[in-house]
């Protein structure tokens, strides 16, 4: 089974979520599934600040 990327979540959804907030979950997703903090940061180049700015706001807006 594959796994769908960040990019293809983007396209399921018709682009209703920005950009920022779709690196922002992908994020949260790789280090829940054991990916480095910083190298999760680096793939879907964000900055650490970036990150802790919004992590909140986008969970609490997909609950």
């Amino acid at each position: 089974m594959e796994e769908l990327t960040t990019e293809m979540h983007s396209e399921l959804l018709g682009h209703e979520i920005n950009n920022l907030d779709l690196r922002v979950m992908a994020v949260y997703g790789a280090v829940s599934r054991g990916e480095k903090f910083e190298n999760a940061l680096k793939a879907y180049d964000l900055t650490e600040e970036q990150y802790n700015d919004n992590i909140n706001r986008v969970l609490s807006a997909s609950a």
